[in-house]
């Protein structure tokens, strides 16, 4: 049995086409809601769905086919720049006494150096 068929511009169109391809997975809604507004901001149609039954609170963007292009350029700008704010908050060791502290800590926890200082 075929999936139900929704209509567009008087055409038929499957379910699959009507949702629109699959771009990004977000691990939540929060953040499934602001890649899809980064998304619209470009003009680009943005669908958010529960992500394939999953019960967690993940979701899945979906865009039309012709869009798809230019929304994986728009999420991997996000991803590239989400993983460089990572990489900047990673914890750091100090050079005095070897201890590691968070990236939120100015100086040592241990020895009150400040990163970079021996």
């Amino acid at each position: 049995m075929e999936p139900q068929a929704a209509r567009r511009n008087g055409k038929s169109v499957s379910m699959s086409e009507e949702r629109g391809i699959a771009v990004f997975r977000a691990g939540n809604r929060t953040e499934g809601n602001f890649v899809a507004g980064l998304l619209s901001g470009e003009g680009i149609p943005v669908t958010t769905l529960p992500a394939g039954g999953s019960s967690n609170g993940e979701v899945e963007l979906h865009v039309p086919a012709a869009h798809a292009d230019a929304a994986q350029t728009i999420i991997r700008a996000y991803e590239k720049q989400m993983d460089q704010q990572a990489q900047s908050e990673e914890a750091w060791v100090c050079r005095r006494c070897g201890e590691e502290n968070e990236s939120s800590f100015d100086t040592c926890w241990n020895c009150q150096a400040e990163p970079g200082h021996a």
